[in-house]
């Protein structure tokens, strides 16, 4: 008989795509031609999937979709997904945002990406929060494996959880695609001008993709910016991909920086994103010294700035 496993996929029924359903739609394809005939997966959401992969998948047979449609994903995450896991019975549970519903009649396998609900709570819905706030510690003290993706996770958690955090398995589990984040091919470097033209770039651009919040720690990259020109080196251009409030970030910049040094691309479809990756600028930036080592030693996750070699 095959394994049955479960995994909460309510990130992949989100219009617009969380980085969470990034990472899940990324290691789904991944997950299945690894076990093959020997698992069953079923997806749990609250509300129906829009996500392409998983429709695609489960089209295809090689995966089993059961969605609700309830107002919130969080409150049938904790009420009728419990009551659809005792109803399925299945062999493991994967709780891809690191929430597991009370009496899971499954051992639980937990994914913490972050403790953002602590760190910056300004940046999520109250009933986000207060569910991260009620069953957080729960899921970590009750599932068999939980996973981090950086050792700055599990230290932020020892920070909050205590002990109860030591078994907390660091791992590189980050889905990429790498379908999408792979050399240019010789046809595809042909199609780059195109690209350079309509976004106003040249070659040799440092790029940060995602959404521009706090915790991704952007704050650090600029001071790294404006260190090299301190130090009289020309800064490459930063050029940011993703969702949220440019002038915020742009009115982070020391005084006198060159505003026409930061270029906010906003929110590229997948084409797009693979295309600004591979002009980006081709090198690793690491700050060293004053205020900047002592933020990346703090934050270990976002000390250094990362190109291509």
């Amino acid at each position: 008989m095959p394994l049955r496993i479960t995994i909460d996929a309510g990130c992949l029924s989100y219009p617009g795509r969380t980085g969470i359903g990034r990472c899940l739609e990324s290691v789904l394809p991944r997950l299945l031609r690894i076990a093959g005939d020997r698992a069953e997966f079923i997806l749990l959401s609250g509300k129906p999937l829009c996500n392409e992969v998983a429709l695609r998948l489960a089209g295809e047979g090689r995966l089993t979709a059961s969605a609700a449609n309830f107002p919130s994903l969080y409150a049938w995450q904790q009420t009728g997904m419990a009551l659809r896991l005792r109803k399925l019975r299945p062999d493991v549970h994967y709780a891809c945002d690191g929430l597991a519903p009370p009496f899971a009649a499954a051992p639980v396998v937990a994914l913490i990406h972050d403790l953002l609900w602590r760190r910056h709570p300004e940046t999520l819905a109250w009933h986000v929060r207060a569910v991260y706030a009620l069953r957080a510690r729960a899921t970590l003290s009750r599932a068999a494996v939980v996973l981090a993706g950086s050792s700055f996770t599990k230290v932020e958690a020892l920070r909050v959880f205590g002990e109860a955090a030591n078994k907390i398995d660091v791992r590189r589990c980050h889905g990429v695609d790498p379908d999408l984040f792979r050399p240019a091919t010789d046809d595809e470097r042909a199609g780059r001008d195109p690209f350079l033209a309509a976004s106003g770039l040249a070659p040799g651009y440092v790029l940060c993709l995602g959404n521009l919040m706090p915790h991704k720690n952007l704050g650090l990259v600029l001071d790294a910016l404006a260190l090299m020109r301190e130090r009289g080196q020309t800064p490459p251009v930063l050029a940011l991909a993703g969702l949220g409030d440019a002038r915020a970030i742009c009115g982070r910049l020391p005084a006198g920086y060159p505003r026409e040094r930061v270029r906010c691309l906003g929110y590229l479809p997948d084409s797009q994103a693979r295309e600004s990756r591979r002009k980006r600028h081709q090198h690793r930036v690491r700050v060293v010294g004053g205020k900047q080592a002592k933020q990346a030693q703090r934050h270990p996750k976002h000390g250094s700035l990362h190109g291509s070699s």
